[in-house]
């Protein structure tokens, strides 16, 4: 109706335009039905997805409250060692201090050690040349050569002296000295009968040649003196005269020698040991600072 009052024309339908238009109808139905199917099927699987996102994200929630004490529990402990290793970075720079010190320590007794011990080997070797020259010289002596000393009725007077000399060393009786004049020299009485007697011991080489000279003191030097600042107190004027006297001359000589040498140096070697103590106790001391700070770095503890 409405139709023929706006356009003025009737519009018949035959059964074969209804059934194109039926079939039209069927066609854009099924159309529109598959479009909102997929639409259908694309919103429920967004539903689906977004119930699995949400079963997800409670599940993640859970498992993150989870990792969260973990992480709690992690983040307490490091903050323990963190204290733990700040304390004991402490120590251990303290333990090292400390060891620095000992070591200073130990180097400087070791360096005043080693400048005192090159003195005292020095101070030694001065008296080595004289020990050696009197060594060697009565390994030059033979029995045979005591014998004819022993012989002379009447020696000369710088053998006298000599004899006087080791006389003194040997600490044998003697007479008090004095001065006497004897074929125009000025001498000091001999005490050559003692001299002679002591020639007569069979031992008497061994024992000079083993002479205890660490034993001399500076009474026996003091007493010595006399006779070896004597002018005649030569190993030239021995040679002069007998060759088998000069010997014992070096000999008597190298004792004193090696006494006022030793009287200063044996002090010294003396404090030298104490030191050489001192400096062991000390390396072991440091010995057990430098372990101490191996632990502490190694395994610190608090």
């Amino acid at each position: 109706m409405d139709y023929f009052n706006q356009y003025r024309r009737n519009v018949y339908v035959t059964p074969k335009s209804y059934l194109s238009f039926l079939r039209s109808y069927q066609e854009v139905y099924t159309d529109k039905h598959s479009g909102i199917k997929v639409l259908a099927d694309k919103i429920n699987n967004g539903l689906t997805k977004l119930l699995e996102a949400q079963e997800d994200v409670s599940k993640m929630k859970h498992e993150l409250a989870a990792s969260e004490v973990v992480l709690a529990e992690a983040t307490r402990k490091s903050a323990e060692l963190l204290k733990e290793i700040t304390a004991n970075t402490a120590v251990a720079e303290k333990t090292k201090a400390s060891v620095k010190v000992i070591a200073d320590a130990a180097n400087e007794t070791a360096t005043t050690i080693g400048h005192e011990k090159a003195e005292v080997e020095k101070d030694l070797e001065e008296a080595k040349p004289a020990l050696l020259e009197a060594e060697n010289a009565l390994n030059a002596i033979k029995a045979e050569d005591i014998k004819n000393l022993k012989a002379l009725k009447n020696p000369p007077v710088v053998i006298k002296i000599i004899f006087d000399g080791v006389l003194l060393l040997r600490r044998k009786p003697m007479l008090r000295c004095q001065v006497v004049e004897e074929k125009g020299t000025q001498c000091y009485k001999d005490n050559y009968p003692q001299a002679s007697a002591m020639m007569s011991e069979s031992t008497f080489l061994a024992q000079l040649q083993s002479f205890p000279k660490e034993t001399i003191t500076d009474e026996d030097c003091e007493l010595l003196m006399p006779y070896v600042e004597h002018s005649l107190f030569s190993a030239e004027a021995a040679a002069k005269a007998s060759g088998l006297a000069v010997g014992l001359c070096k000999w008597v000589r190298a004792m004193v020698t090696y006494h006022m040498i030793a009287k200063v140096v044996i002090p010294k070697m003396d404090a030298l040991k104490l030191k050489e103590g001192e400096l062991a106790v000390a390396n072991r001391k440091l010995d057990g600072a430098n372990a101490e700070l191996a632990a502490a770095q190694v395994n610190p503890r608090p």
